[in-house]
């Protein structure tokens, strides 16, 4: 699945028909909700409407203290992105029950599959290069 624009005059990018905020570079995001979804993306103009790639859906109650350089995930980001830089969206989900924060999130990792994303059997997945021998 492709991330997608709504004709309207709300900034953000979509996905899975939730609004997440306009794309901010990584280094420097600015009003970041108290808790929420997160995107990580990268700048990828083969993809449409909006030229980001999801890399990593990850979500939190505290999502200042886990969109950091200190993210265990933080060095796979940067090796899939190649030397571009990172972006992230953020979708609010304040008074939203943990519960369903997390199983969106779950499915936003189905349906985008992005590479960045724990899969059992993945080949792409940190935690199982050192086991897969790649």
């Amino acid at each position: 699945m492709i991330a997608t624009q709504r004709e309207s005059v709300l900034p953000g990018i979509y996905f899975r028909d939730r609004r997440f905020s306009e794309p901010l570079p990584f280094s420097s995001p600015n009003d970041i909700p108290t808790q929420g979804i997160y995107a990580i993306l990268v700048r990828d103009e083969s993809f449409t409407p909006r030229p980001y790639q999801v890399i990593y859906f990850g979500e939190s109650v505290h999502l200042a203290g886990r969109v950091t350089a200190q993210h265990e995930s933080y060095g796979e980001w940067c090796r899939q992105a190649r030397g571009a830089h990172l972006f992230v969206a953020f979708y609010n989900t304040a008074g939203m029950p943990g519960r369903l924060r997390k199983e969106l999130a779950k499915q936003l990792i189905q349906d985008y599959d992005p590479p960045c994303n724990d899969r059992p059997m993945d080949s792409n997945c940190s935690m199982l290069r050192p086991l897969l021998g790649s």
